[in-house]
């Protein structure tokens, strides 16, 4: 019996690495996820006013472009998610099983070429409508650390086409929400006191490769990707924040043309431990040399002084400029 209403809550996400452009791939990985605003962006042609051609009123529309775009927002959970980090940063090897049911995978930025194809399957309210989003790329991802909540992520998705699809009944993964409690955050390798973090990765894809005699995307193109990092630091003298980012030294006096940057790391560690290896669950964020970019130091009546710190990603020579790593009880992210 219906109950003649819908319920976004008993819906699912599946995601699947696709193995070539064109072919849709069921997923066998389902994520709880916070929400899903994944859908159609199609245009609609309405031609500009001709002479004798019906007056006041609109006499004709045709379909335009075609795209699909949209984000999904998830708790930081550390097994289906690993799909989307491999979505957007590109490359991907695993270390094989570490002990006792416990796996490593590690996903580091293409250093040119092509971004993963990426399957998507949406299934809204149970099983009544179900949509298969073929062709998608993740044009990036944020995460949010904030003290005393659970660490989420949002994924921003562009695909070139998507059609009704058949439902099948999800596996959920059993790993553990990491919460930001038991996440550690380093500058230099050293813990510093942040009130909160946010990694902001944007690849910057092209999603207007619009071509004549198509309405879909000729291309998905990749661009020169962006990461920035913020976090809301608790002064400490010591680390001189505010003469790294303004004077580009610790021990400066005064503004110059020096710059000034760091290595920072994010791990991510949950007390539940993987099957019987005794490792924690946990993904681990490194960025190797990240600028300093601004570090205020606002003081306002008797509050906790707190730095804005900004930074920026910038690539060396020798190292990536951004590596994840996941430990769970998954064996492998390829197809």
């Amino acid at each position: 019996m219906s109950c003649g209403s819908y319920s976004a809550g008993i819906g699912s996400v599946g995601v699947a690495i696709q193995a070539e452009q064109g072919t849709f791939v069921e997923p066998t990985d389902f994520m709880r996820v916070m929400s899903i605003d994944l859908n159609p962006d199609g245009e609609k042609i309405v031609p500009d006013p001709e002479i004798a051609a019906g007056g006041n009123d609109i006499v004709e529309i045709h379909q335009g472009t075609y795209k699909i775009s949209g984000s999904i927002d998830s708790y930081v959970r550390p097994e289906a998610i690993g799909n989307f980090f491999y979505g957007a940063l590109g490359d991907y090897v695993a270390s094989g099983e570490l002990s006792g049911g416990a796996y490593l995978h590690n996903f580091t930025p293409i250093p040119s070429g092509c971004l993963p194809w990426l399957s998507i399957k949406k299934v809204v309210s149970d099983s009544d409508q179900v949509f298969n989003y073929e062709d998608c790329k993740v044009n990036g991802f944020t995460l949010d650390i904030n003290a005393s909540e659970p660490c989420n992520v949002s994924f921003e998705v562009i695909g070139i086409k998507d059609e009704f699809g058949s439902y099948q009944e999800p596996t959920y993964e059993s790993g553990p929400m990491l919460i930001a409690t038991s996440t550690d955050v380093k500058m230099n390798g050293a813990s510093v006191s942040v009130k909160s973090a946010q990694v902001n990765f944007n690849n910057n894809l092209d999603d207007a490769d619009f071509r004549v005699g198509s309405r879909f995307l000729g291309q998905i193109t990749e661009k020169r990707r962006e990461i920035d990092v913020s976090m809301d630091v608790v002064l400490d003298t010591t680390s001189e924040l505010y003469r790294k980012a303004f004077y580009g030294s610790d021990s400066a006096t005064e503004a110059g043309f020096d710059i000034y940057a760091e290595s920072v790391d994010f791990d991510l560690e949950s007390p539940t431990t993987i099957d019987t290896s005794g490792l924690p669950f946990k993904i681990s964020v490194n960025i190797t040399n990240a600028v300093f970019t601004a570090a205020p130091i606002p003081a306002s009546g008797d509050d906790l002084v707190v730095i804005p710190l900004e930074l920026k990603a910038t690539k060396n020579a020798t190292e990536n400029i951004i590596e994840i790593h996941i430990w769970n009880s998954k064996d492998t992210y390829t197809t």
